[in-house]
Parts: C-alpha cells; structure tokens; sequence
C-alpha cells in the first residue's frame, strides 16, 4: 500500500517515528514537507522531499510558504496521483493535501493527524473564527481523523465543528522495534535507590514557565532531600531566565538534549519521579494532550508526577498508577514530598512496572492493523472544492 504522508516538520524525532510506525505496517512511504529554520537535520528513511522553510511561531510567514507549496506541487503532484491515501499531519498540510488532490482531480482518501490544538485554533477573535472555518470545511473532505489523545475529540472537535469523519484514537506510544535488545535489557534494572535525595525528572520539550518555578521551589525549600533533572530542548523565547533560574537553584540541574534511541533508560534509571505536568497552554493543549513523557517514563518504572484534573491524570486514574497532584499545587507538591517513605515509593513504581506493555508500546501487528485501516477507507470523499470561506459563526 502506497502513503503519501505530508509533514509540517521533517526533523521532527516524532514524524520519524511515526515513519517507522508506518514502515512496520508494511507501508510504502514517501515523506514530503517542510524543514524548520535552525531545526537539527535528521535523515528519514526512503523518498522525503522537502517543499520549503517555515519558522515557529510565524504565522504568516507559514501561511504564505504553504501557499507557495500549492502554486509550485507540479513537482511533487505525482506523489499524490500514485497514492493509496494521503496522511497530512498538521492543519497547514491539510491545506496542502486537498488543494494538490482537487487541482489533479485525484480521488485518493485523505486522512488528518491532529497532534495538538494550538491555542489559535481555540480563540474567540477574527483569526481564531477563520482557522475554524477553514477547519471545518477541510474536515468535510478528509476520510478519517486521527488524534493522539481522546480530549481532543470532546474539548475541541465536538465542540466547534458540527459534523466530524470517522475518527480513530493513535497514541504517543513508544515503538517496539526503538527498544533494541540492549535497552530492553536494561528496562529491569532501570531506578533508582529507593531513599532520599528524590531525584525528579523533567525531561523533552522544556518550555513552561510555572514548572520551572514549582521545581526550582521546592528544591530549595527541601533541604537537600529533592533533586530536580532537566534533560532535552529549553525554549528559550518562552524561557529567558531558564539558565539563570538553574544556575541559582544548587540541587537542580540540567544535562542538554538526549538521544531517545540510546538515551531512555539512563535518564529515567537516574530518577525516581517523571515531571508529566505542564501549563504552557493551561486549560486547552496542555490539558488535553498525553506527553511522550508519559509512556518513555513509565516504560522504564519512572513514577509520574500529574495534575489530576488533565488527561493525562485521568489516563494515570484508568491505569490505577502514578502520583496525582491536585489543589494549590505549590502546598499538595511540598506535601507528597514531606510524606514521601521509601515504601510509598517501592509501591508507586510497582504500579508503574506492571502496567501492560500495549499501554505503553505500538508492536509490528499493531502497526499492521492501522495501516490496514488506512487500505480500507472509501476512495469516495467528497472533494471540497476551494472557495472563500464566510466568517459568521464559531
């Protein structure tokens, strides 16, 4: 079966994954999208074709790349016409997807991969109105959709658009086939001992303000018995004083990015607990979303530390495991730590080792039976033709 899968980002570590997943479901997959300004190159296996540069957090200039990517597919086009279906990961790719498929009159099913809700999608002004829209009626021609956490369906989709494609849950997980034997070897031994200093790991995309204050606090509140492990990517635009803020904090500490093929279990085996708490889109993304933290974590027995009330916790909450915070968290954090026994600790991470490996890992078979879906959708959407889109109602 031919994929075509359209990405906004082809240095993306999950877009790389998300290939593999593909490749082990017997796909045969080409990778066409844009490369990020100052993004680390990564090589993709088989045909990837880059259409273009964008830049985080410029909306225009994406919105005029994207364009150009429709004015200028006479290069890649073909891709689409030879297609079985087309995955288009992100709403700018979704564009993209169903322009190129109308102009070549193709009537190979297209299906969108939502990710995230970015917090423009949510607002109530012009912009966030026309992105709706413009949602919507992409919806409209798309054959299935897929999320990566089942909030997204009721906090956002359900919510602002009247009719939905059929829609398929597809998490974070990770892949079998990343564990090579030398890493499965050490999932076992992964952890800590289980005494104080309780070693706190915050580890991935390092961009959020208040947990980067939290965790600064309450090693410096904890006399030495709370240590706090910053590994992976600080946003520095979002966090200026992020350095500064660790430098000033004796008992915090961070060690740069981390490769996840080698690098998962000597990092989460260095700490006892996993930080899976977030507020950088408080209320819409970070509460609806399920980090990769989540599953890398508690592969390797890594107890998660997360806000009750968010998905997150109530997946925790499904799985009978974790630690779950709720409250004024700056009091319910100190507390968890000040009542904190070596036994609370054993059993904690008990919970987390015996979860099942399918909550937490995608499989060849597993792999197989989504691409299977994929070879099953109808090759009957109804192709939306381009239009203006009236702004009237949320």
């Amino acid at each position: 079966m031919k994929v075509l899968y359209l990405v906004h980002d082809l240095g993306d570590a999950a877009v790389k994954r998300r290939c593999r997943f593909l490749r082990e479901g017997q796909a045969h997959l080409s990778v066409i999208g844009f490369n990020r300004r100052k993004a680390t190159p990564r090589r993709l296996d088989g045909d990837e074709l880059s259409i273009g540069e964008t830049r985080n957090g410029q909306l225009f200039q994406r919105a005029v790349v994207t364009i150009w990517a429709v004015v200028a597919s006479a290069r890649w086009s073909r891709a689409l016409q030879d297609a079985d279906v087309v995955v288009a990961r992100s709403l700018e790719m979704l564009v993209i997807a169903l322009l190129v498929r109308w102009r070549v009159r193709s009537a190979c099913p297209v299906v969108y991969e939502c990710l995230d809700i970015h917090r423009l999608m949510t607002k109530t002004n012009i912009l966030g109105v026309i992105l709706r829209r413009l949602e919507r009626r992409l919806l409209q021609s798309c054959a299935l959709l897929i999320v990566s956490s089942e909030k997204f369906i009721d906090a956002y989709f359900a919510r602002f658009h009247e009719s939905l494609p059929r829609w398929i849950l597809l998490e974070n997980k990770l892949l079998r086939s990343e564990l090579g034997t030398d890493m499965i070897a050490q999932i076992d031994d992964a952890g800590c001992s289980d005494a104080p200093p309780w070693r706190i790991g915050w580890f991935g995309i390092i961009r959020c303000s208040r947990s980067l204050q939290l965790l600064a606090a309450l090693v410096r509140s904890s006399n030495g018995t709370i240590e706090v492990e910053i590994r992976g990517r600080p946003a520095i635009d979002v966090l200026p004083d992020f350095y500064a803020v660790v430098a000033a904090t004796p008992g915090m500490t961070f060690g740069g990015a981390y490769d996840r093929a080698t690098d998962l279990p000597t990092i989460y085996g260095r700490v006892h607990f996993n930080w899976a708490i977030d507020f950088y889109e408080d209320g819409l993304n970070s509460a609806w979303l399920l980090p990769n933290r989540l599953y890398e974590g508690s592969m390797f027995g890594c107890v998660p530390l997360a806000l009750a009330q968010v998905e997150t916790g109530r997946w925790l909450t499904r799985h009978g495991c974790g630690l779950l915070l709720d409250g004024v968290l700056e009091q319910t954090l100190s507390a968890l730590f000040v009542a904190m026994t070596p036994s609370m600790y054993r059993e904690a991470r008990e919970r987390i080792i015996s979860l099942e490996p399918g909550a937490l890992m995608e499989t060849p078979e597993t792999a197989s039976a989504f691409v299977a879906t994929l070879a099953q959708l109808p090759s009957t959407a109804r192709v939306v033709e381009p239009r203006l889109i009236p702004v009237r109602t949320i």
